[in-house]
């Protein structure tokens, strides 16, 4: 898997709360747009990336997490992934307990990770991850945000309340992270985005952009100028991963969410 991704403040914000990792050598990329608006939203967002990515360098460990997450052996090769959020989560609320003008500080997370032609990627918040394919473009992760709980009709109504969200690392109750597991596909492109990318710029724009070259740089540069024509009125922040080889023995994809912490951790299947 090769991945891309570049970052940006837009026109309005005095500093950029997005962060971003890339570690090529595990096919890995995260994103997090920090909540803004609260203290520490830049430093919950570099904290959580990075956190996720030291656990994916650490591998699986010795140590075997309770609950049912080993009755999912297709997630088994991804659990360092998905360890790493919880303990971002953690890390985040302990920070804040330890740093009281910290306290509340939170961020959303998308990341994808492909392993031996299987692709996990995994979100908290209203950032996306979408998947082109054959000129069309799918929104892969449902947004955790008041507005995506609304019927599609009565969205535009609520849309000042679209940057409210219902679920983020480092906040809220106790945290629950959504998965996909997908069989990695030549020719597929995954884009991940932060709000300030998918609020100022339409699927359909994303669609043609992402169709029209096969220069990846030069698609992340086009997005990122759509957005600030649009308004520029957030951080923009996306990473473009696209599959060269297909998986040699495709799984069927599976969806679902995890709860729990680090060492204790429960799967719940979408039907």
């Amino acid at each position: 898997m090769h991945i891309l991704a570049k970052s940006d403040i837009g026109l309005v914000r005095k500093r950029n709360e997005d962060f971003f990792v890339i570690a090529s050598e595990h096919n890995l990329v995260v994103l997090c747009d920090g909540m803004g608006g609260h203290p520490g939203g830049d430093l919950a967002s570099r904290m959580t990336a990075e956190e996720v990515q030291r656990s994916v360098a650490a591998g699986p460990g010795a140590e075997k997490p309770s609950g049912n997450i080993e009755e999912h052996q297709a997630l088994m090769p991804f659990i360092g992934l998905i360890r790493g959020v919880f303990s971002a989560d953690q890390q985040l609320r302990a920070y804040g307990r330890r740093n009281l003008q910290y306290q509340g500080m939170g961020t959303t997370l998308a990341a994808i990770q492909e392993q031996a032609g299987t692709l996990c990627a995994v979100h908290v918040g209203d950032s996306r991850i979408y998947r082109f394919r054959g000129g069309s473009l799918t929104q892969i992760t449902e947004d955790h945000s008041v507005v995506a709980t609304l019927p599609e009709s009565a969205r535009a109504s609520f849309a000042g309340m679209r940057n409210i969200l219902t679920r983020a690392v480092g906040v809220g109750e106790d945290l629950e992270v959504d998965f996909t597991l997908l069989a990695a596909t030549a020719g597929d492109v995954f884009l991940l985005c932060s709000d300030g990318l998918h609020n100022f710029v339409t699927e359909e724009r994303i669609a043609e952009v992402l169709g029209s070259t096969v220069d990846r740089a030069g698609c992340l540069q086009t997005l990122v100028s759509d957005a600030n024509e649009g308004g520029g009125g957030d951080n923009i922040t996306l990473a473009i991963a696209w599959i060269e080889r297909s998986a040699p023995q495709p799984i069927a994809r599976m969806s679902g969410a995890v709860w729990g912490n680090g060492s204790s951790l429960n799967v719940h299947l979408q039907p």
